[in-house]
């Protein structure tokens, strides 16, 4: 399939082949018809991308400061790098789109192959040929409306959102200040539900148009008395809400709401403008001001009649309630925006088009602009990609074919770099659901082909190894599709999420591992590969192997609640997600295994995300993990410290060690962080390319997932566990 993109570094707009997304259990495929071009909001992604370094930094200082202070904790060059990484992703555009079903997950409800639905959302109603969707993001179509009304839906929902942020309980006069396609269709819902509507430009042409569409009430605020006059049609008393909507980093917009506003009025701001507000307008006016969020929250649950709620303020409208209600008013009259189209678009014909909508230099107004999707694209999620000018390394003999599977922000900025540092290993595929991040990651690292369907690698018998780096619901049941497939495994931390999922990757392994040829199985536990803890631990081996007292201080940061690691059913939390790292840490410098665990929360600790907990280990050894999301990132993240037979061992940060013995101390900083991934992945590849013993023996990963899963039992018991191994360990 197609899909236009754009470089978020170079501003470099694209028409690229993908494989057709992979929809998740709660998501459906679809076939676009129709997508439309927020014209103002692409503009604007088009021109951030496009800006230097600097003037990136300087639109965003907020990025900025975060670099700064990464900077400061890791090292610029690891900090810097990162942030080029990052930049250099392809982003897709748009967000406002009608397709057909294709098919659904299998947590899908209420769909049924072939009906036409309204989608929402940047990378779910982009402009591709197909899209996968959440189901909360797609609403059914109506059978009267025409396709090309029914993609303009997400805009119907923001200007709805908005409307339904006045808090207005009747007929009232409303201003509108920009009318961009979200303005004009702003001012349609008020016409519509019989509001007095007056609108506001500096574009005397789109002020006229306003006109023509039967919005008399229409000033061009360029010129001098557009404020007075529109003051007289309230009879001087102001407007009982004001509703911006242009796109400015001027803060005009805000002034003239206030000079308009009637006493105790309220501002509504739908779009992006600057927000240097004058405390006396709305102090002498006592004015209320709020920022809508575009199309309203979201999933919506209530399971009623969302359009119904327009006269209660004290209920919400979800996002699929004001998509609802827009596509109501299409279905009954009550608006149209068939009018607003100026120019319908082929897809195919989408480059040449972008040039001139994104130039303005052609005098064209695109206001409402349609992109129409033939009917015989291809349905194929694997695509083969063309050699690039580098040769090919599947020929050496010595090489190893691996596939990587799941392309998040930690893979792609973070592991992938490392990975590929390697000499021993050839890219043969790429796998992710969505599809454009693996054909992004694919084409840079020179992979034979992607796909949506890891499924596609399983069966490729020229891989000898995959690397699983999606989110942590699925790393269990891939894990044993991989071992059922025979190959050797590097699969990111957790291991898994459940003690059943456990058990059923322990027995697989069990059993696969009694075969002639083994495979191996190696879970991303990096921080023990770290030069830095391997010296520590050599350290600390010249005092004896005595039992050691260890405490490890985890400086975290908050995560919102709604964040997919905080979902026990797709993340497993912090505890399972996160503090396993730290176990496995433990379990490295005492070279023994935690036999019981007593942990407690903070109270009011969301998520489990403030804990300390105390292990017992078989060596003798105890430990104190204190993980805590309630401080701050200026801080530095991760400080260990051992203590043993007259010696100590802090480590701070991965950037720096110190040691202490017999009175004398000295200190070791790198000029970067060290976290291990690098002699992780060597290690890794030592094993499947020239037979080295693994580094991990694999009973360890499973006392060190059980140790997690007891910690958060004992959380919620307030007991002291004693950890059972006997059902799961490797004999």
């Amino acid at each position: 399939m197609k899909q236009l993109i754009q470089n978020f570094k170079s501003g470099h707009l694209s028409l690229m082949e993908a494989p057709v997304p992979n929809p998740g259990e709660n998501d459906l495929l679809l076939k676009t018809l129709n997508s439309v071009v927020s014209v103002g909001t692409e503009k604007n992604i088009n021109a951030f991308a496009k800006s230097s370094l600097l003037a990136k930094a300087k639109s965003r200082p907020d990025l900025l400061k975060q670099l700064l202070n990464k900077a400061a904790r890791e090292g610029v060059f690891g900090a810097f790098s990162g942030a080029m990484r990052r930049l250099d992703e392809l982003l897709p555009l748009g967000y406002s789109s009608c397709g057909t079903v294709i098919k659904g997950g299998a947590k899908v409800t209420g769909f049924r192959t072939g009906e036409r639905v309204a989608v929402f959302g940047t990378r779910y109603a982009s402009h591709a040929e197909y899209t996968a969707s959440p189901q909360e993001n797609v609403v059914k179509v109506p059978d009267n409306v025409d396709s090309e009304s029914a993609a303009f839906t997400s805009l119907g929902a923001i200007a709805i959102n908005g409307v339904r942020n006045t808090q207005l309980k009747e007929k009232a006069d409303v201003a509108v200040i920009g009318l961009g396609i979200i303005g004009f269709i702003t001012a349609l819902v008020l016409k519509a539900y019989g509001h007095n509507v007056a609108v506001f430009d500096i574009n005397h042409g789109r002020v006229e148009k306003a006109r023509k569409l039967g919005i008399t009430k229409s000033f061009d605020n360029s010129n001098s008395g557009a404020e007075e006059a529109a003051l007289a049609v309230t009879n001087h008393k102001g407007f009982d809400s004001v509703i911006i909507t242009a796109s400015t980093k001027s803060s005009q917009p805000i002034d003239l709401a206030a000079k308009i506003s009637r006493f105790r009025g309220r501002i509504v701001l739908v779009g992006v403008v600057g927000l240097d507000l004058s405390r006396r307008s709305f102090y002498e006016k006592e004015l209320e001001f709020v920022v809508s969020k575009d199309a309203g929250p979201k999933p919506d649950t209530s399971g009623e009649d969302s359009r119904k709620n327009y006269v209660l303020p004290d209920k919400e409208w979800t996002q699929g309630g004001n998509m609802e209600e827009f596509l109501s008013l299409l279905s009954e009259k009550k608006l149209d925006v068939r009018p607003l189209i100026t120019h319908r678009i082929d897809f195919d014909d989408i480059l040449n088009s972008y040039k001139e909508i994104l130039s303005g230099t052609t005098g064209t107004d695109y206001l409402g602009t349609v992109i129409k999707y033939k009917g015989e694209s291809e349905e194929s999620n694997l695509l083969h990609l063309e050699k690039n000018k580098q040769p090919k390394r599947a020929n050496s003999q010595d090489k190893v074919n691996i596939a990587v599977i799941g392309t998040g922000q930690f893979a792609r900025n973070i592991f992938l770099p490392l990975l590929f540092k390697n000499n021993k290993l050839n890219l043969r595929a790429v796998s992710s659901e969505k599809g454009l991040s693996a054909r992004q990651t694919g084409q840079k690292y020179n992979a034979e082909y992607v796909t949506t369907d890891y499924k596609e690698i399983l069966k490729d018998k020229c891989t000898d190894s995959v690397f699983i780096m999606t989110r942590h619901d699925k790393h269990a049941s891939m894990v044993i599709d991989a071992l059922n497939a025979g190959k050797n495994i590097y699969v990111e931390k957790p291991l898994c999420l459940t003690r059943n999922e456990l058990k059923e990757v322990a027995e697989n392994y069990r059993r696969k591992s009694s075969g002639e040829k083994a495979p191996f199985i190696m879970v991303g536990f990096n921080r023990r590969f770290s030069s830095l803890a391997k010296e520590a631990k050599e350290f600390l081996s010249e005092s004896g192997n005595s039992p050691k007292v260890i405490t490890i201080r985890a400086n975290v940061g908050y995560i919102l609640r709604d964040h997919w690691s905080q979902d026990m059913n797709i993340g497993g939390g912090r505890i399972i997600g996160e503090v396993c790292h730290y176990i496995d840490l433990v379990n490295y410098f005492t070279d023994s295994f935690p036999i019981s665990v007593y942990a407690s929360k903070m109270a009011g600790s969301e998520n489990k995300d403030d804990v300390l907990i105390n292990l017992e280990y078989s060596d003798g050894s105890v430990a104190n993990i204190c993980y805590s999301a309630s401080g701050t990132k200026a801080y530095p993240r991760e400080r260990i410290e051992v203590f043993s037979a007259g010696s100590v061992c802090v480590i701070d940060d991965f950037m720096m060690t110190e040691y202490a013995r017999s009175g004398s101390r000295k200190k070791k900083r790198l000029l970067t962080r060290d976290m291990g991934y690098k002699a992780e992945i060597d290690a890794f590849m030592d094993v499947v390319s020239l037979g080295t013993e693994p580094p991990v023996d694999f009973n360890s990963y499973l006392r060190t997932t059980l140790a997690s899963f007891s910690i958060i039992e004992s959380i919620d018991r307030r007991a002291k566990i004693d950890i059972d191994y006997s059902d799961y360990l490797m004999r």
